[in-house]
């Protein structure tokens, strides 16, 4: 049976597991996916140790981002740099799924993948970002209009990362067809979709009731705090 509180920790399994360990850096108690890959970081625990390990994972003005709460921040050896609080659904079975023509994204369109995460912000994204796991696209008239992917991925679940749609495009339901077809995609494995949805976004309410839609439930509130070493 899958072990539903890893979730609570998904970086950290994510990290130490199988699926994505050609990408990982484990340092004793402390991961990270290789620095041009994902800024994401994770503990194995809130303590001191693990912190110190972590330390020796990140260069100096480096900032990374760890699902851990604040509170448990050494504050006289990392500075909170941001604290994005979200909220994590999970899909046992897809429900109103939208389809629509969904084009597997690879290496050649990683330039036009870069300059549709930099007009949306869907979070960290680098040139080595879609080596997480698998992209997809929807294009139209020859333009990437939007994309969605896989992130984090542990033995059991994958998350739905990197939702975006380019302005020109948006109320399409772009993002609903490329959800529905990534969650048919995780579910056909035997694997649990996952995903978290920023709570200050201003879109945040949309994207809730999207995914709720789909068939996505809220399983917990967690908090991705962005640390940088202090000098």
């Amino acid at each position: 049976m899958p072990n539903i509180e890893t979730l609570n920790n998904p970086g950290w399994y994510s990290l130490i597991g199988q699926p994505q360990a050609a990408i990982a850096v484990i340092n004793g108690q402390a991961a990270r996916y290789q620095r041009e890959v994902s800024v994401i970081a994770a503990l194995e625990s809130g303590s001191r140790g693990a912190f110190e390990d972590l330390a020796q994972l990140v260069g100096p003005e480096e900032t990374v981002g760890v699902l851990v709460d604040p509170d448990q921040v050494p504050l006289e050896d990392w500075q909170i740099v941001d604290e994005l609080h979200v909220i994590q659904m999970t899909c046992n079975g897809l429900i109103n799924g939208r389809e629509g023509e969904c084009v597997r994204l690879g290496t050649d369109d990683i330039p036009e993948m870069m300059d549709l995460a930099k007009l949306t912000n869907p979070g960290p994204f680098s040139d080595r970002t879609i080596e997480m796991g698998l992209y997809f696209g929807v294009r139209i008239e020859g333009r990437l209009a939007a994309m969605a992917g896989e992130r984090m991925h542990l033995e059991d679940f994958c998350e739905v990362s990197g939702v975006c749609t380019h302005p020109d495009f948006r109320g399409r339901g772009l993002a609903q067809i490329l959800v529905s077809h990534l969650t048919r995609v995780i579910l056909d494995r035997g694997e649990t979709p996952f995903l978290h949805a920023l709570k200050r976004s201003e879109t945040f309410d949309i994207a809730r009731g999207t995914y709720e839609k789909l068939g996505y439930k809220f399983r917990t509130d967690l908090c991705m705090t962005v640390l940088k070493k202090q000098s």
